[in-house]
């Protein structure tokens, strides 16, 4: 699968905090670090979080249409539903 920068980023943030609920701004704040913490998103950025989402989604989600990995809290955000282990090699 190829992901963009930026999709790569998204998805090391989900996997890094799998059950926890990630705000949109929390993501933007992953993905931009000339954000500041208490910066509130626009409509346009909190949209452009939504359309980077969707389109990770669809790159690894088998139903992107009703998603097992990367679901969506409604009035929160985002939360990666799925156990991650890390393995040391």
């Amino acid at each position: 699968i190829s992901l963009s920068k930026k999709e790569t980023t998204i998805l090391k943030v989900f996997l890094a905090n799998s059950h926890v609920s990630l705000t949109r701004e929390e993501i933007a704040n992953s993905i931009d670090d000339t954000r500041t913490k208490d910066s509130v998103l626009d409509l346009a950025e909190s949209r452009a979080i939504d359309v980077l989402v969707g389109r990770l989604r669809s790159k690894i989600e088998k139903d992107s249409k009703n998603p097992n990995l990367i679901k969506t809290e409604r009035g929160v955000g985002y939360i990666f539903s799925t156990e991650v282990i890390i393995k040391n090699e």
